[in-house]
């Protein structure tokens, strides 16, 4: 049997800022990638003013910045993620994709956990879990990406077909990242929502939507990038919650 000091469940940049700082760390994520808060969501960084603070944060900026990932203008959300598989594959972070918790055993010296990816189940023997799933019951947005025939795209008419919405650029010329505030629980519920909506909308046309989506005000555990509008930021806050604990 494998053993662990930390299991994480959940894979973010704030998860593999803990995994590069403390040893003996396994992160599992049921999606097939490691960017669920970012890429995932189609959730463009804030325009806040972050210097990172320690080399692993200089480093992955710097290859955010080489690729053209980040600019002056915005930034190429769907890039994220293979920048940070890059860098966990360098630094050698273990990762277990399309992997689940389904059951575990707490002893005396932690717990015995039992997960189930492609190769079966298997238990591995971990002394501390952090899930950084998120939880409570905040407002929760769904990512469109759309693009438009008109030179120029009306905010206005747009938020008046979802109200309690936000537009913002999009990495691409002439492409926009529409944030609807949805009421249900069910994915495919807000998609068909938003489908309805949108034919109230001439000359803008739906790229991409989001298959996750953005809870914006919930409660998030402390390793969740729910908490951070600039990945770097987040995954500097894996960092030094890593630096913390040892």
């Amino acid at each position: 049997m494998k053993k662990y000091k930390t299991l994480i469940i959940g894979s973010s940049f704030a998860s593999l800022g803990y995994a590069h700082t403390a040893s003996d760390t396994l992160i599992i994520e049921q999606s097939e990638m490691l960017d669920t808060s970012f890429y995932l969501r189609q959730r463009g960084f804030e325009k806040c003013c972050y210097t990172p603070g320690t080399d692993a944060g200089r480093e992955l900026d710097s290859i955010f910045r080489e690729r053209g990932v980040i600019t002056e203008d915005g930034q190429n959300v769907s890039a994220f993620e293979i920048c940070l598989c890059r860098f966990a594959e360098k630094h050698r972070i273990d990762v277990y994709l399309k992997c689940r918790p389904v059951g575990h055993i707490k002893d005396a010296n932690g717990y015995t956990v039992t997960l189930l990816h492609n190769g079966g189940l298997e238990d591995v023997h971990t002394e501390k879990i952090i899930d950084t799933r998120q939880t409570g019951d905040g407002e929760k947005y769904l990512a469109v990406i759309f693009d438009t025939q008109n030179s120029a795209i009306d905010c206005d008419l747009i938020k008046a077909a979802f109200p309690g919405s936000t537009v913002s650029p999009a990495f691409y010329s002439g492409r926009y990242a529409l944030y609807v505030n949805v009421s249900t629980d069910d994915i495919n519920d807000a998609k068909v929502e938003i489908y309805r909506a949108w034919q109230k909308l001439e000359g803008y046309r739906i790229l991409y939507m989001a298959p996750a989506f953005y809870a914006k005000t919930a409660e998030y555990p402390k390793l969740s990038d729910g908490r951070y509008g600039n990945p770097i930021e987040a995954f500097e806050s894996g960092i030094f919650l890593a630096k913390e604990e040892s």
